[in-house]
């Protein structure tokens, strides 16, 4: 995916006259959604629904991370121990 969102983000930066950023910070903001969702139907298929309330209440949960040079991602899922 590297190569080619590299080649896709240089192409709307010229082409469309789009930032880098921009695109990559609604990418993230994608991937954390559909992260989000994919919790909480997971959650809920389990019975589990205090989880599933939980990411969907709380959206500080979940983050992603895009290394802005290689174009690599993390999502990270934080959890508070009680």
């Amino acid at each position: 995916m590297n190569r080619e969102l590299k080649e896709a983000l240089d192409i709307l930066e010229k082409e469309k006259n789009i930032e880098k950023r921009v695109i990559l910070k609604a990418i993230k903001e994608s991937l954390e959604n559909a992260y989000r969702n994919y919790l909480i139907r997971l959650a809920n298929s389990k019975g589990d629904k205090f989880f599933a309330a939980m990411v969907q209440r709380d959206q500080d949960y979940i983050s992603v991370v895009i290394d802005e040079d290689s174009y690599d991602y993390e999502i990270f899922l934080s959890k508070e121990v009680i």
